[in-house]
């Protein structure tokens, strides 16, 4: 019979090495997608990892790392369709630089913007792009920043805030 209390044993970058003949360094090359390791030794890696059901642990990597692949994009209204314009383009280039993207409708709302970020400070976030509430603190921003959170506020600056925006020129 079936043990659910048994955990199956998942297969390590140690695992991956050992069954493609190269480093647990070069198995991390490969699976960051670094341009120092041959296209041959890239594809004997990925079919090892393919053919042992190797998983990439991107919390684990991240917790090593400080940051992981996570950037936050917190709309202010996603119903507005200039903003939900702009956040597919911002999306994009996230995306193309290799980042996966987490929007968070704060539905014009301080309140949920800051309670949201506080959940999110959690998960190292690598940035957070700000389309920031009317009604955002000069005071809550600037501290976030001073914390070492990378902020960038998207085509609205906050008064007299550390961060700048960006974007401002995109057409509507």
């Amino acid at each position: 019979m079936f043990e659910l209390s048994k955990k199956l044993k998942k297969p390590s970058i140690i695992d991956v090495a050992k069954h493609a003949g190269v480093s647990k360094s070069t198995v991390s090359l490969v699976i960051t997608r670094s341009e120092k390791v041959s296209e041959k030794t890239k594809n004997k890696v990925i079919k090892s990892i393919d053919e042992l059901g190797y998983i990439y642990n991107r919390e684990a990597a991240a917790l090593k790392g400080k940051r992981s692949n996570l950037v936050a994009i917190f709309i202010n209204d996603i119903t507005e369709p200039i903003t939900l314009k702009r956040l597919l383009e911002l999306e994009l280039v996230i995306k193309n630089f290799g980042f996966l993207p987490i929007q968070i409708n704060t539905h014009e709302c301080s309140i949920k913007q800051e309670h949201a970020f506080n959940v999110l400070k959690e998960y190292n976030i690598a940035a957070y792009f700000m389309f920031p509430v009317t009604d955002t603190s000069t005071t809550w921003i600037n501290d976030i920043t001073k914390l070492g959170f990378p902020v960038i506020n998207v085509f609205n600056e906050i008064p007299y805030s550390n961060v700048k925006a960006a974007l401002t020129n995109l057409k509507d």
